[in-house]
């Protein structure tokens, strides 16, 4: 099912940032920015979400 799937999701995810990361997304997020695996249409789409989270 879908959420299952999210979920495994989601948990691979949280392990794979704890182990590189050290469970900080400030981190990986400028790492993939700093070394231009973000496209600006990315970058832009990144900025709206974070907007979006932080008017919550």
């Amino acid at each position: 099912s879908n959420i299952k799937e999210d979920d495994i999701k989601m948990k691979t995810a949280k392990t794979f940032l704890n182990k590189l990361y050290g469970g900080d997304m400030k981190s990986l997020v400028l790492n993939f920015a700093k070394n231009e695996e973000l496209n600006n249409k990315e970058i832009e789409e990144l900025r709206d979400i974070l907007n979006d989270i932080s008017k919550k």
